[in-house]
């Protein structure tokens, strides 16, 4: 697999009323919300399955079945707790076996960013042919993270997370 695209959103100080008020506790929760509910993220999705698997370690793995309708995407989800979450998504006919990662990063204290990477099985058939279109799956990954994280903030914002130890 080879990374295609990478790119980073600051999430600490962005709207007023959360300057200095996000926390790597709540990025880590509202991340792991994304992962259990992302019927609450994207729109399209009409139902998932999730089956969770805590390990001895502290890390979690979870196989989700996402459809969306006309198709469905299996992946199996990886974390490392307050800090990385990895999707590897199976390859079908229609779509490469690629993964996409979210990593919390924060360069000095208190301040936050994720950074969104991208890995994808460059051979498929469908990523040869749709060269002409990375651009605009470049922009729908990005516009979709964008989405992703101001929600996470709204939802910090609102109070929806209560930091648990991990």
């Amino acid at each position: 697999m080879q990374k295609v695209h990478e790119h980073i959103i600051r999430m600490s100080s962005k709207t007023p009323d959360l300057a200095g008020k996000v926390t790597r506790d709540d990025l880590w929760m509202g991340l792991m919300f994304f992962v259990t509910h992302p019927e609450n993220f994207i729109s399209v999705l009409e139902d998932a399955e999730i089956d969770e698997n805590l390990h001895p370690d502290g890390t979690t793995t979870l196989n989700r079945k996402l459809n969306f309708g006309p198709y469905t995407v299996q992946d199996v989800v990886e974390t490392i707790p307050q800090e990385l979450i990895k999707f590897n998504i199976d390859e079908t006919e229609a779509i490469p076996q690629s993964r996409f990662e979210v990593q919390i990063e924060e360069p000095e204290a208190g301040v936050f960013f994720l950074r969104f990477t991208y890995f994808e099985n460059t051979e498929h058939e469908q990523v040869k042919d749709a060269e002409q279109y990375k651009q605009l799956r470049i922009q729908a990954w990005e516009q979709k993270d964008k989405d992703v994280a101001n929600k996470l903030l709204e939802m910090i914002a609102q109070g929806k997370f209560i930091p648990t130890k991990q």
